[in-house]
């Protein structure tokens, strides 16, 4: 029997189907991986242009200016914080660097939190807490501030200082530098400029204590003393009454504590019959007067009288 050759079997309709269909998914399949992976990069891209020094602090100007007192120990400033690239960043730390008295650093409490409501009137539960003498970064991450393109953010910053007659005349200038980070990202981050501002304790009254030179045979006169402060310059005022007005002479323009003061020649001469002293101290601007003291004429040597401690 002679056999016919076998024809070969074509593709069916519901096979050729489903193969477009495997090959349309395949296509689909690469189409959204690609987006996806666009995104990614388009979201690195946009960070990369947020490159160190797009960050942009200011406000701090009002932490310094007038002088700290007892009446006024504390300024209070809204930090304008914003950023110059096109990613978002979140404040992540704040880095304080001080100069000046040491002892002032310790005693100036820095408070800081997001200001809501447009006014830094109102404190809210979260806040970052530290001294104007720290010295390692400070986490702020906690206060939650991301800065947008053309969105600034708005930090409150509050300095307190504590015992401001501690600190009579002193001084300290301190820098802040805050640093911000792409959200999600461990890399790309930005630090902003240092911005400086300058805390003045306005000078007190100095304490002035009296002390004769000597006994009967000693040294004529009397000295004044007095804790001193740097840049402050003192001078000296008398009278003969408890009434009169004050008096002072060129060669006492200028004086430091210490001074002796006498009715002999030498030192500052202010002679007899003077009842009473005090010193004055003035700076910037700021002018003080010491506590009174009172003076009376003393025998000296037999040779006559000279003003001592009353």
């Amino acid at each position: 029997m002679i056999r016919r050759p076998e024809r070969k079997r074509s593709l069916s309709l519901p096979r050729l189907a489903a193969a477009s269909a495997v090959i349309v998914m395949l296509t689909l399949t690469s189409t959204v991986t690609h987006a996806a992976w666009t995104a990614g990069s388009s979201t690195i891209s946009s960070a990369s242009t947020s490159s160190l020094g797009s960050l942009t602090v200011n406000g701090t100007d009002l932490l310094g200016g007038q002088s700290l007192s007892a009446s006024a120990p504390g300024k209070l400033a809204p930090l304008t914080v914003s950023t110059q690239g096109s990613a978002p960043l979140a404040l992540t730390s704040l880095q304080i660097v001080s100069s000046g008295d040491a002892s002032m650093m310790q005693s100036v409490a820095l408070k800081l939190w997001k200001q809501s409501g447009g006014s830094c009137a109102t404190v809210p539960g979260t806040t970052i807490n530290t001294t104007l003498a720290a010295t390692a970064p400070v986490d702020v991450s906690g206060l939650a501030v991301t800065v947008l393109a053309g969105t600034p953010a708005t930090l409150c910053a509050q300095t307190q200082l504590t015992s401001p007659s501690a600190h009579s005349g002193k001084a300290i200038t301190s820098a802040l530098v805050f640093s911000a980070k792409v959200p999600g990202s461990t890399s790309w981050v930005a630090n902003s400029a240092a911005v400086s501002f300058t805390q003045r304790v306005a000078i007190g009254a100095p304490t002035v204590t009296c002390t004769d030179n000597g006994g009967f045979f000693g040294s004529p006169g009397f000295n004044l003393t007095w804790s001193m402060v740097d840049g402050a310059t003192y001078r000296a005022e008398w009278r003969r009454s408890t009434t009169s007005g004050w008096t002072t002479t060129p060669a006492a323009g200028s004086i430091a504590s210490g001074q002796s003061f006498t009715s002999q020649s030498g030192d500052i001469e202010i002679g007899d019959g003077v009842r009473q002293i005090r010193v004055v101290a003035q700076l910037d601007g700021v002018t003080v007067v010491s506590n009174t003291v009172t003076l009376t004429d003393k025998w000296y040597a037999i040779i006559g009288t000279t003003p001592r401690c009353a």
